[in-house]
C-alpha cells in the first residue's frame, strides 16, 4: 500500500511539472523520463542478478537500519542523522553519508528499494533535464547534442539512476553546470537557485569530491577571464587563452585547501595507491596498464595521454569479455568516431565566439578523465565514474551538421 501510495504520489508530481512545463524540450519529457526509471530499475535487476554483494543493496540495507531505528526511536535516529563522523576513512565517509540520505526514502517508502530507486531516478533525471533546456535555450544550435549527451546517452543515463552516489551527485553538478552557464549569458540568478546550488556543492563534496575538484577552478576561471575581456575588450585568442591558463594555475592551487587529497604532497601518492590497489585485486584484462606509474610529476605527464583516451574510449570493442563490457565498447566505439568527424572542425574553434566555453568544457573533461583513469583503472568502475565527465564531452563531439540533420526533427 504505502509503495502505491508513493508510486502515485511521484507520478502526479511529474505530471503537474510536465504541466507547467514550456521548456525547449516539452515534447522530451516523458520518453527521457522513462529511459531515466526504467535504468534505474535496469541497474537494480543487473546488480541482484549479477553481482552478490553489490553496492546499491549494501547502501540500502545500510538505509533500512536506520529507518527501522527512526520506526522505533524518531529521535535517536534524528542523532544518527545529524551525528558527525570521525575516524572513519574516506570512502566509509561517503557510504556513511549516502546511506543516511537513503535513510530518508527508505523511512517513507517502507524500506521498498525499487520506490526508493524511482525517488533517485527522477532527482537525477530533473538535474539533467534543467541543464539539457538551459542549453537548448541559451544556445539553441546545441541543442541536438545536449538532448544526446545529457538525457538519451546510455552508459550516462545508466549509471546516474538508481540508488547510486552518481545518482545524486550528478542531479547537483547538472544543476551547477547549468548555474554557470546562466552566469556566462549574465542572465540573474534566483536566490532559491543560489541556495539549491550551496546544497548541490555539499553534496558533491561530501560523494564524489573529485568532480567538484575539477569543476569549480575551471568554471570559475573561465568566468573570471570572460568579465575581464570583456571589460579590457580583448577579443585576441591568444590572449584570452594565455589568461585563463595563468588564472587556471590559480584556481588550482587553491583547490589543494580544499581536501586533504588535494595537497601537493600528498595527490600522486593517492593516485598511485588506488591504482596499485586496483591492479592487485582486478584481473589483467579489466584493467589499463600504465608505463611504471610512480608517485611523480613526470610518470604522470608520461601517462596522462593514454589515461585520457582510456577514459573516454576505453575499453575498445574487441577487448569486451562480457557482455557488458561489449555495450560499453559499442558506446565508445560511436563516442570515438563522432570524436574523429568532429576533428575536421577544430579549425573553427578559435573563431567561434564561444572559443574560451569550448575549452572550458574539454578541459574540465580532461582533467577529470586523467585523474580517474589513473587512479581507477578498472574498466568497470570507470565507466560509472566516467558519469561525471563523459555528457560534457559528448556535448562537444555530437555538436555537428551530421548529428544535427539526422535527429532536429526529433527535438525541434
Amino acid at each position: 500500500m504505502l509503495a502505491a501510495i508513493n508510486i502515485v504520489f511521484l507520478a502526479l508530481i511529474c505530471f503537474w511539472i510536465w504541466k507547467r512545463d514550456t521548456q525547449p524540450l516539452h515534447k522530451l519529457f516523458w520518453p527521457a523520463l522513462l529511459v531515466k526509471c526504467m535504468a534505474g530499475i535496469a541497474l537494480g535487476v543487473i546488480y541482484s542478478t549479477y553481482y552478490d554483494p553489490s553496492d546499491t543493496f549494501i547502501f540500502f540495507k545500510l538505509a533500512s537500519d536506520q529507518a527501522d531505528i527512526a520506526r522505533n526511536d524518531f529521535s535517536a535516529w534524528l542523532n544518527i542523522l545529524f551525528a558527525k563522523e570521525h575516524g572513519l576513512f574516506l570512502g566509509e565517509y561517503r557510504t556513511v553519508f549516502f546511506s543516511k540520505i537513503t535513510s530518508v526514502l527508505a523511512l517513507l517508502t517502507g524500506n521498498n528499494y525499487w520506490v526508493s530507486s524511482l525517488y533517485y531516478s527522477l532527482l537525477s533525471f530533473f538535474g539533467a533535464w534543467y541543464l539539457s533546456n538551459t542549453i537548448a535555450r541559451l544556445f539553441p544550435g546545441v541543442k541536438t547534442a545536449a538532448v544526446l549527451a545529457f538525457l538519451f546517452f546510455p552508459s550516462v543515463v545508466f549509471w546516474s539512476s538508481g540508488i547510486i552516489k552518481e545518482s545524486i551527485a550528478m542531479a547537483a553538478l547538472f544543476f551547477l553546470a547549468a548555474l554557470f552557464l546562466k552566469l556566462w549569458v549574465r542572465e540573474r540568478i534566483s536566490i532559491i537557485s543560489i541556495v539549491v546550488a550551496v546544497l548541490g556543492i555539499i553534496v558533491i563534496f561530501k560523494l564524489k569530491y573529485y568532480y567538484l575538484a575539477a569543476f569549480l577552478p575551471v568554471t570559475l576561471s573561465a568566468l573570471i577571464v570572460k568579465r575581464i575581456s570583456e571589460k579590457f575588450k580583448l577579443n585576441k585568442p591568444q590572449h584570452i587563452i594565455g589568461m585563463f591558463i595563468v588564472v587556471l594555475a590559480i584556481g588550482f592551487a587553491a583547490v589543494t585547501l580544499l581536501h586533504p587529497n588535494f595537497s601537493p604532497a600528498k595527490v600522486l601518492h593517492v593516485i598511485t595507491f588506488n591504482n596499485k590497489v586496483f591492479m592487485d585485486v582486478c584481473s589483467p584484462e579489466d584493467v589499463i596498464h600504465y608505463y611504471q606509474l610512480e608517485p611523480t610529476w613526470g610518470s604522470m605527464l608520461i601517462n596522462a595521454p593514454w589515461a585520457l583516451i582510456s577514459g573516454l574510449y576505453r575499453p575498445f570493442v574487441w577487448e569486451a569479455n562480457t557482455v557488458f563490457k561489449f555495450i560499453t565498447g559499442l558506446e565508445n566505439l560511436a563516442l570515438l568516431i563522432m570524436t574523429v568527424l568532429s576533428l575536421r572542425y577544430v579549425k573553427d574553434l578559435f573563431r567561434s565566439s564561444e572559443c574560451l566555453l569550448i575549452l572550458t568544457v574539454l578541459l574540465y573533461c580532461s582533467i577529470l578523465s586523467i585523474f580517474l583513469s589513473l587512479s581507477t583503472p578498472n574498466f568497470g568502475t570507470l565507466a560509472r565514474y566516467g558519469a561525471g565527465y563523459l555528457p560534457f564531452f559528448a556535448l562537444i563531439v555530437f555538436n555537428q551538421p551530421l548529428v544535427n540533420k539526422w535527429l532536429s526533427r526529433f527535438v525541434a
